[in-house]
């Protein structure tokens, strides 16, 4: 196989669209720590070093969750022999070694806060994801957590408003976690997962993630509530809630495999410029600055979305042939 081959197969294991995400999520932080726009370098290892650990994280989720990927997912590239097992480790972890090391140059509690992440995101993909709602909330700590990293990167301090954004993201990526589990229902059935649509139903799930979202809203608030920020990014949290409500509504109306992809990728489009909108609370960043920021990353992400788009879920089961759902 050539590397370059190599490599292509490796850039649709990470899922680059989701990548989007965590350099959001980094610049945020990056921008709220400094209260403004910092250094150029500093601003893009915000980003680059939170892309980098979900990246690693997500070729440890793939090689820890192998054996049931053979069953729900054989064409992704670990189960199908594409890549080879062990130098798709070795790889996560070299990448954890050089985020960590190189982390510790701007910020020793950044480093610490990097190793954090790894054992966490290592933990939720060892196991722990299937523990119902707490495997969602440890998901949502673990996303939460590159917007302080972003800030210590940024400035090697955390004031009160990176902790109430801190917990905003939280709540609005457990729900988004939920919602991807949506998708993987039968799967998820069939490995005996305890999810909490497993456990409660779809009726019931979608419920407890409405209240969540509510939740995130009302804390996405709070920052111009309490001050901290101005008022000038406060449309942009609620139209992400009203598009979210959207995605649900698609879900529940209809409860298949393909509306739950649909149902995610909504969700996730929606979460991108709330995650950015922050910023345009600043002084001295203007909305459109950050409605241009939100814009570039959300449009970058569905493209990637649209030409790596995850195929629909397959079960196979012994002596049968392969069953789309």
């Amino acid at each position: 196989m050539s590397i370059l081959r190599k490599i292509g197969i490796y850039c649709k294991m990470i899922r680059p669209y989701n990548l989007f995400v965590p350099a959001a999520i980094g610049f945020t932080g990056a921008v709220l720590a400094q209260g403004g726009f910092p250094a150029l370098d500093r601003l893009f290892i915000s980003m680059l070093f939170p892309v980098l650990l979900w990246a690693a994280g997500q070729i440890v989720n793939d090689y820890l969750n192998l054996e049931e990927d053979k069953i729900g997912k054989p064409f992704l590239p670990l189960p199908s022999g594409r890549i080879n097992k062990y130098e798709a480790l070795m790889i996560s972890i070299l990448i954890f070694l050089i985020v960590t090391i190189a982390t510790a140059y701007y910020s020793l509690y950044g480093a610490a806060l990097v190793v954090i992440i790894i054992i966490g995101t290592t933990y939720y993909s060892a196991g722990f994801k299937k523990r119902g709602i707490y495997g969602n909330i440890l998901f949502g700590a673990m996303v939460a957590s590159c917007l302080i990293l972003g800030a210590l990167i940024s400035s090697d301090k955390i004031s009160a408003l990176i902790y109430l954004v801190f917990f905003a993201i939280l709540i609005n990526h457990t729900t988004l976690n939920l919602i991807g589990t949506l998708k993987d229902i039968e799967v998820d059935r069939i490995n005996n997962a305890k999810y909490l649509v497993q456990k409660k139903g779809i009726r019931i799930s979608i419920m407890y993630i409405i209240t969540l979202s509510t939740l995130g809203l009302i804390l996405s608030l709070m920052p111009w509530i309490l001050g901290y920020l101005k008022e000038t990014y406060i449309l942009i949290p609620i139209c992400s809630y009203l598009f979210q409500l959207r995605a649900l509504s698609l879900f529940k109306n209809s409860p298949t495999v393909r509306n739950g992809f649909e149902a995610l990728k909504i969700y996730r489009t929606a979460s991108i410029p709330l995650y950015i909108s922050f910023t345009a609370g600043v002084s001295g960043v203007c909305l459109i600055a950050a409605g241009i920021g939100a814009l570039v990353f959300t449009i970058s992400a569905e493209i990637l979305q649209d030409l790596i788009t995850e195929e629909p879920v397959k079960i196979i089961v012994p002596g049968d042939n392969k069953c789309p759902i």
